[in-house]
């Protein structure tokens, strides 16, 4: 390669910049956090606490997009009855949305003589749900306590995975977190995330329970293990119909589980909620004083410091009512699982709080039944046996092309300024102004170019690199410069070379541009997963720019904007002699630039994300890798990136 470069060990030298960009959104996230805590150390009486829980509910079901609702029939169905010695369990189908099925079974003990308390159980993410050992396991253990138990399967899960070839026989996603995401990350560009239509498929799954002469509407409890955790929360935040509720090994606080360096899967992003000051303990504080059990393992990756420090700040909401008795928290000394005592102590305490009596349940010899024992369909799954059956990546769909119809509605001038107003609020929303500081490092020169490595400030806490390259010929000239914007930035220079060549001999400086976490400042890796794979390191901390309400498109759309900025202010270029080169999925970041800025130029490359909804949204079964870093938020409402180019 005739362009020579600094190595990238030798940025490691200034100021730590490959963990700038996670010390920074944790930094932000932690004032976050500190500020919820002192806001809610300000609660003193009851009334506060349900003003504040109001709003807080308010600022939570409008971060995930509202609750799914389209007022369609239940529809329900009991496809067969099977008959145990404690309890019957009867399979059940019903819509929690029009041609959205919705399958579960329900666990009836012998011998009811007037409705009951009843559980509704949210399974984790297993792929067998219903059939997996400890959640049947569980719901036994529930019913032997006299208890009714509605278990349904989430989306993606059980009798209801997406993407199945029934042709073929094969899957074209993988069940469960894979199946969450395929459908979840398409849908931050909505902004109707997919916590919405799980809450909705919950709700809905009450509203079948209250339809059954066997159920007390006032003694309706919910549990859940890991991701059925995470619903029960969900619960315990939108549906006042519940009376009692378990969440098993998962509480513990956003600012513990932020630290740990796990990531979560996409209905578990509840988007604004840390800028909202929402955090674990928001459902409970809504919740009291009902009867609450924490459910909780000593070794889990569910930081069990956050669920201390959770329980320890719920007592005082429940000492606000008198009714800190109705507040517990059982551990287990085990790894994440709801285990078999987890199951007992769940019994004992929904059996005292909905039936009025004590119990005592000995799970121990729990044997297994057959996987066909809770099927509603045929062949175990919805897709390819119920014609017409709708399903998150048909919600998608409807909901983006509404989105386009509605803002095309508009003229076309409008709807720009409509966009540019929404992304002006989004990109430049929560940057700290700072100098630039830039730092002019040892120049490289051969025979035919020029390079010079530069770093720079773009908001406070965050460096941003590029290397300015540059004929040799033209050494001392003044030239008008091509801002570079494609994936892995500084990385991707030697299979850029023949175009960096041509634009050099045309008489441009080319600035190949590093934004935050990218090319030699990309971000050193913080969990076990590959940097940009799903669950890696840019997939967690654009999550958590998501919960903040931010993005990491309008992060680095605003390192584009600054870079340009910086070459007029410190280089004394005018706008006019700066042009921003987009290509690949990262040049929207360039795109986004140019549209705010239209002072600069503009060129389009190759292979970049044009339209979202052609190309992120309809192809089915698409397996998504480092997609959250390319989309904002609720976009669709105001542009998709093909209007934004001139």
């Amino acid at each position: 390669m005739d362009i020579e470069l600094m190595s990238e060990a030798s940025v490691r030298y200034y100021y730590c910049m490959n963990t700038q960009l996670k010390d920074h959104i944790y930094k932000r996230a932690q004032n976050y956090f500190d500020a919820a805590k002192k806001t809610r150390s300000e609660i003193y009486v009851k009334e506060q606490l349900e003003e504040y829980n109001r709003k807080q509910r308010e600022k939570f079901i409008n971060g995930i997009g509202g609750i799914a609702w389209d007022r369609a029939p239940l529809d329900a169905k009991i496809t067969s009855v099977k008959e145990y010695e404690h309890y019957n369990i009867e399979n059940i189908i019903f819509c929690s949305r029009k041609d959205t099925y919705v399958t579960g079974s329900m666990y009836i003990p012998h011998g009811l003589t007037k409705p009951t308390g009843a559980v509704l159980f949210l399974h984790g993410h297993s792929a067998d749900t219903r059939h997996y050992p400890a959640y049947q396991s569980a719901c036994d253990t529930l019913a032997r306590a006299g208890l009714i138990v509605f278990a349904i399967d989430p989306v993606g899960q059980g009798e209801r995975v997406s993407y199945f070839d029934s042709e073929k026989g094969e899957y074209i996603i993988p069940p469960c977190t894979d199946d969450h995401d395929c459908a979840g990350v398409p849908a931050v560009a909505t902004g109707k995330f997919i916590q919405r239509y799980f809450l909705s498929d919950e709700m809905r799954a009450v509203d079948y329970m209250l339809t059954r002469p066997e159920i007390d509407p006032k003694k309706i409890g919910v549990t859940g293990n890991s991701g059925g955790g995470t619903q029960t929360m969900a619960m315990m935040a939108a549906d006042d119909r519940i009376a009692a509720a378990a969440p098993a090994t998962f509480v513990t606080s956003r600012e513990a589980y932020m630290y740990s360096g796990e990531p979560q899967d996409s209905e578990q992003i509840w988007y604004g909620i840390t800028e909202a000051g929402y955090d674990h303990i928001n459902p409970i504080m809504n919740f009291a004083p009902k009867p609450l059990a924490i459910l909780t393992v000593n070794y889990d990756f569910f930081a069990l410091e956050g669920t201390r420090d959770t329980v320890i700040e719920a007592q005082r909401f429940y000492d606000m009512y008198g009714k800190r008795e109705n507040l517990y928290w059982f551990r287990d000394d085990a790894l994440h699982e709801y285990t078999p005592y987890l199951q007992r102590c769940a019994a004992k305490f929904f059996a005292k709080h909905l039936l009025g009596k004590d119990v005592e349940i000995d799970n121990s010899l729990y044997e297994m039944k057959p996987i066909e024992v809770f099927y509603n369909t045929k062949s175990g799954r919805v897709r390819g046996e119920i014609e017409g059956a709708r399903f998150l990546y048909d919600e998608n769909n409807d909901v983006a092309r509404n989105q386009f119809d509605e803002r095309h509605s508009l003229p076309g001038a409008a709807r720009l300024i409509e966009a540019e107003a929404w992304l002006r609020e989004k990109v430049y929303a929560n940057r700290i102004p700072y100098d630039f500081f830039i730092r002019k490092l040892e120049t490289y020169k051969t025979e035919k170019y020029i390079t010079a490595p530069i770093f720079w400030h773009s908001q406070k806490d965050l460096f941003n690199f590029a290397f300015l390259i540059r004929a040799t010929e033209n050494e001392s000239k003044r030239l008008p410069v091509i801002v570079a914007v494609w994936e892995d930035g500084t990385k991707k220079i030697a299979e850029h070379e023949e175009w960096i060549a041509q634009k050099c001999s045309e008489g441009y400086e080319v600035m190949v541009l590093d934004v935050s976490g990218v090319g030699y400042i990309q971000a050193d890796k913080i969990n076990t997963h590959d940097i940009k794979a799903k669950y890696g390191t840019m997939y967690k901390l654009c999550s958590d720019l998501l919960y903040m309400g931010d993005s990491m498109t309008a992060l680095r759309s605003y390192d584009v904007l600054r870079a340009v900025d910086m070459l007029n202010e410190v280089y004394g270029l005018e706008y006019g002699e700066i042009t921003i080169y987009c290509e690949s999925k990262y040049g929207v970041y360039g795109m986004i630039a140019a549209f705010l800025n239209r002072e600069t130029g503009v060129i389009y490359g190759d292979d970049l994300l044009e339209n979202v909804f052609e190309q992120e949204i309809k192809p089915f079964a698409k397996a998504y890798y480092d997609d959250l870093a390319v989309l904002m938020p609720g976009m669709l409402k105001y542009f998709d990136y093909d209007e934004l180019k001139r």
